[in-house]
């Protein structure tokens, strides 16, 4: 047999010698190709900022100016008193530019770009795929001020990340430790 798409497969055990079974058990297989390449976006904000929201104390808005690539950037404003970001305060959630999640299989890193308005900051990632499953983690690398910065964080580093299921990744949030205004791109 063959088996395409999701699937809900169910297993019996029966013992030989007396012919007693086991209770059903039941399984549910996600069945997904793997991506043609390792290189996916997630945004690039060139449709707009449409699929980000900003958590309490932050505000973003769409720029046409200051972006790394392409035609369109995101400036995230962090406008409470300086601290940790959580999912629920002093940071931004995006969705994907098209669909409902990403296939991440074949990517190693998160990357994106910070242009840092503020000074030299690191931000704690949220990543979530579309069973509830979520990995968070610290960067280890920093900003510069003024200048658009590479950040990247290594997938396998997350706490959580076991749990994520990397062919659905459907939300990731990030926030900055300190106050102030920061340019991000795809």
């Amino acid at each position: 047999f063959s088996i395409s798409g999701d699937a809900i497969i169910k297993a019996v055990a029966i013992r030989q010698s007396d012919n007693e079974s086991s209770r059903i058990g039941e399984f549910n297989y996600r069945i997904k190709p793997l991506p043609a390449k390792g290189t996916v976006y997630f945004n690039t904000f060139d449709s707009g900022i449409g699929k980000a929201d900003a958590a309490k104390g932050a505000a973003i808005s769409a720029s046409a100016t200051e972006k790394y690539h392409g035609s369109g950037g995101l400036t995230y404003e962090m406008e409470t008193l300086s601290g940790a970001p959580s999912k629920e305060v002093r940071s931004i959630s995006i969705k994907p530019e098209s669909g409902t999640s990403v296939d991440g299989r074949k990517s190693k890193y998160l990357v994106f770009y910070v242009k840092d308005m503020q000074g030299y900051n690191n931000t704690r990632m949220f990543i979530e795929d579309e069973f509830g499953n979520q990995a968070s983690a610290w960067t280890t690398c920093s900003t510069m001020y003024g200048e658009w910065s590479q950040y990247y964080v290594d997938l396998s580093s997350m706490d959580g990340f076991n749990s994520l299921d990397l062919a659905y990744i459907s939300n990731i949030t990030f926030g900055f430790y300190n106050t102030g205004t920061y340019h991000i791109d795809e």
